[in-house]
């Protein structure tokens, strides 16, 4: 259903180029729509257009709020029933935006017109960007009629991201413009690209489907029902202008900030795997103080029980017991931290609150061995509300929330499974909120077994987030550049682990491990300096065992922190480009991913495999007027490099090695390699 005609502000230069474009919602009364194959369906109503952008039928009047700054619409979708009687809805689409592409000479199927991006998610493999022609990806014209497939992406259950992102750039070759729709939830979503009637594209976003996840409504007389919000943009040129807009956008969207990002600790990666001790911790705490971490985060396998009650198992921790190991951060310099499932409560454990756990039809939804508390129950939140200000008496600052399990298609609800999961998650979200305000010093981070929760809809709650479990060190940099695409760099927490020990390893001593396996792999230093290059163009998370390091490794982990921290701050106004596209993390050979300002570039090229040793990287497109540069870190590992003519080479020659660029900086200079070579 067409619910607004007002033009859409695009951005002036676009719209020079392109004919209306038309924002739309989708709604749907039962039986009175049809659904023409995979395509959503219209309601065959005529409508009557009210003042100030609201339209009516013969029973409810449709709003789209549209919010306009710079090039990009924020769009909330309102029905309200005008009747006496319920309505039974099967559909509110956040946008439907109609007319891409009915300017230009091609058509949208001419393999030459449109390139569609697509982010794939999956656990320890987030952030892998596929693209292909309309055609290729399965948007064709078959005959006289309109085509009555379309592009799909979507996601079911409270893992909003463990498949796809919820987020699409679509660049318009022929116009030399770029395109991008992005939906803001946790929950249930599907975003679909198809042809319409008038020659053009349509993208229509949903959180609110019966025909994706059976999500249905009754809606009250008088009630109101409002989509979550949808945000989309056109900008001159490709892909990279498009995540510009979009980062800007959300830098000013997002309600959970920090000053800059703090260097963290955290045990779990590649280090204590959930058993921590006194005797493990202490070494830890003073290897990473020496370093210039500032927050030290005790990860899973501090509580008893498991999840759900968050007491203390003080066996782990001495005479002193955890608030001994706390105190003892604090004096060293740090913030400690605590690893959480807030959501969680372990199938075992008998000591937690038995009630306000998460249903469907009745049952508790549970899988990998967790139930999940449901937020919408007042007596959950205060309970929690008490497991937080207990851990700030004890002195915690740092909480690191995780979740490792997903409601499914959702729960139970007056209307549907899947508005019960909306309202559940939407209700979790103002929880954190009232916790980011009652305590501002405690900063807030989210992970879901890495980034399977990290969708835009919950950035905006949380200070940070992991965007991985990655184990292996050389699959970081895929990840990270992948995930720029889609996150705000100062809030994209990326894995630095020097001295991993393995999983299948946990149980080995450290000091055994590493003096018996693993301390030869790093005389010359390259893979703690590759591990930490990858951390620096996001929050630096460090793990590891890094007091098992020799000197010279300890120099390059201190090192690479110091730089960080002098530079940290150019993170949250840069943006990220690509010099070698996205790379995928099982392909080896050269790579580089950098972020400017416009005025300077902090640049990594990382060598994975044998596979090559020397690589050119142009630089004209990020900086303007003559190009210098130097390498910011490592400065004590031999690196030969040129930049001549807006174009760095670089030769490296480890199998795995990494090296983070500064150009136009005020130490810089050209055509020269690195004084030690």
């Amino acid at each position: 259903m067409k619910t607004d005609r007002r033009n859409a502000y695009m951005g002036e230069r676009a719209l020079e180029r392109t004919k209306r474009q038309l924002p739309y919602a989708i709604v749907a009364e039962t039986g009175e729509y049809a659904r023409n194959w995979v395509r959503s369906g219209k309601v065959w109503k005529q409508q009557t257009k009210l003042e100030n952008g609201n339209f009516e039928t013969d029973h409810i009047t449709i709003l789209c709020d549209l919010e306009e700054n710079g090039q990009t619409v924020r769009q909330i979708t309102t029905v309200k029933n005008h009747t006496e009687k319920p309505i039974a809805l099967e559909q509110v689409s956040s946008a439907y935006i109609a007319g891409i592409g009915i300017d230009g000479i091609r058509p949208w199927y001419d393999e030459g017109r449109f390139r569609l991006h697509f982010c794939r998610m999956c656990w320890q493999g987030e952030g892998q960007w596929r693209s292909g022609t309309l055609p290729e990806l399965g948007l064709y014209r078959a005959s006289n009629h309109n085509p009555a497939n379309a592009i799909s992406i979507s996601s079911t259950g409270n893992m909003s991201t463990s498949m796809f992102y919820p987020l699409l750039y679509l660049e318009d070759r022929e116009n030399g413009k770029t395109w991008f729709f992005e939906i803001l939830t946790s929950g249930n979503w599907h975003i679909e690209l198809g042809a319409n009637e008038d020659g053009g594209l349509y993208v229509e976003m949903n959180a609110a489907w019966s025909g994706h996840d059976g999500w249905h409504i009754a809606l009250q007389p008088d009630a109101c029902y409002t989509t979550v919000p949808a945000i989309y943009g056109v900008v001159d040129g490709g892909i990279t202008e498009a995540i510009r807009e979009r980062l800007r956008w959300h830098r000013q969207a997002s309600s959970a900030t920090l000053a800059c990002p703090p260097v963290c600790f955290n045990d779990y990666m590649n280090c204590l795997w959930a058993m921590p001790s006194d005797q493990k911790l202490i070494p830890l705490i003073d290897a990473a103080a020496e370093a210039g971490c500032e927050v030290f985060c005790i990860d899973d396998g501090w509580q008893k029980d498991g999840t759900g009650t968050w007491i203390p198992d003080q066996s782990h921790f001495g005479a002193k017991g955890l608030q001994g190991i706390i105190d003892y951060i604090r004096k060293k310099g740090m913030r400690p931290g605590v690893w959480l499932e807030i959501e969680s409560i372990s199938h075992a454990n008998r000591a937690a609150p038995s009630y306000g756990r998460m249903t469907r039809d009745g049952r508790m939804i549970g899988c990998n061995g967790r139930y999940q508390f449901d937020f919408r129950n007042p007596d959950v939140q205060s309970y929690m509300a008490a497991v937080f200000e207990r851990l700030y008496k004890m002195g915690i600052r740092y909480i690191k929330n995780d979740f490792n399990q997903t409601a499914g298609i959702g729960c139970d609800d007056p209307n549907s499974f899947s508005e019960g999961i909306r309202q559940e998650t939407e209700a979790f979200y103002g929880f954190i909120d009232q916790i980011r305000e009652k305590y501002p010093d405690l900063v807030i981070e989210t992970c879901a077994s890495g980034g399977m929760r990290a969708d835009n809809g919950a950035m905006r709650h949380f200070h940070l987030y992991s965007s991985s479990d990655q184990e292996f060190f050389w699959n970081n940099p895929s990840i990270l550049a992948g995930m720029m695409a889609c996150t705000q760099p100062e809030k994209c927490g990326v894995w630095a682990y020097p001295y991993a020990l393995p999983c299948e390893e946990r149980m080995t001593p450290a000091s055994v491990y590493f003096k018996d396996r693993e301390c030869g792999t790093y005389p010359d230093g390259e893979r703690t300096a590759f591990n930490m290059v990858s951390s620096m163009l996001g929050v630096l998370y460090l793990s590891g065992h890094i007091e098992e390091a020799d000197d010279k490794n300890r120099a390059l982990i201190r090192d690479a922190i110091a730089i960080y921290k002098q530079n940290r701050t150019f993170l949250m106004r840069a943006y990220p480009v690509y010099p070698s596209g996205f790379f995928r993390i099982t392909e080896e050979g050269m790579y580089a991913f950098g972020l400017t300002d416009g005025e300077k570039l902090m640049m990594a090229v990382w060598k994975i495999g044998r596979k090559e040793k020397v690589k050119s990287f142009p630089l004209k497109d990020y900086l303007h007027g003559p190009i210098k540069g130097e390498v910011l870190y490592p400065v004590d590992l031999q690196t030969v490099y040129y930049v001549s003519n807006g174009v760095l080479t670089v030769q490296l020659h480890a199998e795995y090695s990494a090296r983070l660029f500064l150009f136009n900086g005020e130490k810089c200079y050209e055509g020269r390699t690195n004084p030690i070579v």
